[in-house]
C-alpha cells in the first residue's frame, strides 16, 4: 500500500520524480517491481516526466534561437544561467545552435574590434595627442584590456601622450623661469636678496623643484652680475 500511495502522490504532482526515485526512497532495489505491480500509475508518471521533458527541450531550443537575434549575443554559459538550465546539456542536444551562437559571438567581436582599431587609429592624427583614459573611455575598455586587444597600437598612443605631456611640461617650466627671472631681477634692481622663499612668495605655483628654483635664481644672479662688469 505504501508504495501505491506514493506512485498516486506522484501522479498527482506537477512534476514528479522518476519510477526508479521512487522505488530508491521506498527501499526497492529494481524498480521493474512497481512496474510490475503498478504499472497504470507508472506509465502516468513517466508520460508526464516525458512531456515536462518535451516543454524543457522546446524552451530551451526556443532561448538559443532567440539568443542568435540578440546584440551583443550571449554565451551558452551566460544564457543556461539565465534560462535555468546546464551547458553541457545544450552543446549536447543542441550542437548546431550553440555553435552558431559561438560565431555569432565572434563575428560580434570582430566587428567591435575593428572599430575600436579604426577609432584609436583616427586619434593617431588627433591634436593635441589624447590620453589613454580619454581614448579608453571613448571606446568603453580598460587600457588594460586596450594593452591586450591592440598592444602596437597602445604603445603608440602612449608614447605620443607621453611626447604631448614632456612638451607641455617643458613649456610650463620655460614660462616659469622666465617669470623667475623677471622677479630676481626687480628685487636685485630694489637692493633686495632674491631667496628662494621670497620668489617663490612672489611667482604662482611652482613649476620647478625647490633645487631647480634655486640653481635658477643662482644663474640668473650671475648672469646679471656678469652684465654689470
Amino acid at each position: 500500500m505504501r508504495a501505491k500511495k506514493a506512485l498516486q502522490t506522484a501522479s498527482l504532482q506537477r512534476t514528479p520524480r522518476s519510477v526508479n526515485s521512487i522505488s530508491v526512497a521506498l527501499g526497492i532495489r529494481k524498480s521493474a517491481v512497481l512496474w510490475r505491480q503498478f504499472p497504470e500509475l507508472c506509465r502516468v508518471i513517466e508520460a508526464r516526466r516525458a512531456k515536462l521533458r518535451e516543454r524543457q527541450v522546446h524552451r530551451i531550443e526556443t532561448a538559443l534561437r532567440s539568443a542568435l537575434t540578440e546584440d551583443p549575443p550571449p554565451s551558452v554559459k551566460s544564457l543556461s544561467e539565465r534560462v535555468g538550465f546546464s551547458d553541457s546539456w545544450a552543446y549536447h542536444h543542441f550542437p548546431a545552435l550553440c555553435r552558431a551562437l559561438g560565431a555569432c559571438r565572434f563575428k560580434r567581436k570582430h566587428q567591435e574590434l575593428a572599430i575600436i582599431q579604426s577609432k584609436l587609429r583616427a586619434a593617431l592624427s588627433e591634436e593635441p595627442a589624447p590620453s589613454l583614459d580619454v581614448l579608453c573611455s571613448r571606446v568603453g575598455k580598460s587600457i588594460s584590456h586596450l594593452a591586450f586587444l591592440l598592444p602596437s597600437l597602445h604603445r603608440r598612443l602612449q608614447k605620443r601622450y607621453a611626447v604631448r605631456r614632456a612638451g607641455e611640461v617643458a613649456q610650463r617650466q620655460a614660462a616659469y623661469r622666465l617669470e623667475v627671472r623677471r622677479v630676481v631681477t626687480e628685487l636685485e634692481a630694489q637692493g633686495i636678496y632674491p631667496s628662494r622663499q621670497r620668489v617663490l612668495s612672489l611667482i604662482a605655483g611652482p613649476a620647478l623643484t625647490s633645487s631647480q628654483l634655486s640653481r635658477e635664481i643662482k644663474r640668473i644672479r650671475r648672469g646679471l652680475q656678469l652684465g654689470q662688469h
